[in-house]
């Protein structure tokens, strides 16, 4: 019984020896691994996340700044698409309209007189134009202009006439001395008139603010 006892506690001390140099290392080490590989693996989750939140944070500011670029040109084409519409509004309703009204009312004959008077009374006042020349429209009758003007105004003019210019209504006077062209011929009109105008016309058709 002795032997078989002594026996029994040699088996036990190998067995214990074993468990000690072999075994408890080893489940240590493969401890260690797993710990390892579960350490890893957070990092790996935890940058897979991150990468995928500035990807995500990245493709929405990427949308964002094309949702703007798009919105801005669409804002753009629109305005320059309303202003061509009004451009061909006034064009076609009211400066042709308006140009053809001023060349009528200024190749009159009593109209053409009563500016080159003003405009002759305006020059004396200033104390300019020693020589002066009056320009009225090529269609209209020179007599027809002379014969309504007073003789204190003929006086101012060279030649003590008015001359035909080139242009369709209105007159222009001319400062030879000082080389000036005092213009009120019907584009300077038309011009003078369409800028206030066409204020009233774009409050009452686009519902715009006159200023």
């Amino acid at each position: 019984m002795k032997h078989l006892s002594e026996g029994k506690e040699k088996i036990d001390q190998i067995a214990s020896l074993l468990r000690l140099e072999t075994l408890e290392p080893a489940e240590r080490e493969a401890a260690k691994i797993i710990a390892e590989a579960k350490r890893q693996a957070g990092e790996i989750v935890t940058e897979s996340v991150t990468k995928a939140k500035e990807g995500v944070a990245q493709a929405k500011a990427s949308i964002e700044r094309e949702r703007q670029v798009y919105e801005r040109s669409l804002l753009q084409s629109a305005k320059l698409a309303l202003e061509a519409l009004r451009q061909g509004i006034e064009r076609e309703l009211f400066s042709g309209e308006l140009h053809l009204a001023v060349i009528a009312e200024s190749a009159k004959p009593g109209l053409i007189s009563k500016l080159i008077e003003s405009m002759v009374l305006a020059i004396d006042k200033a104390g300019m134009g020693a020589d002066l020349s009056a320009l009225i429209p090529k269609e209209v009758k020179p007599e027809e202009v002379t014969a309504l003007l007073s003789a204190r105004i003929l006086d101012r003019l060279r030649g003590g006439k008015v001359v035909l210019g080139d242009f369709a209504g209105g007159v222009a006077l001319k400062l030879h001395e000082e080389r000036i062209t005092i213009d009120l011929s019907d584009e300077a009109l038309f011009e003078l008139l369409a800028t206030h105008a066409r204020k009233d016309f774009r409050k009452l058709f686009f519902g715009e603010k006159a200023v």
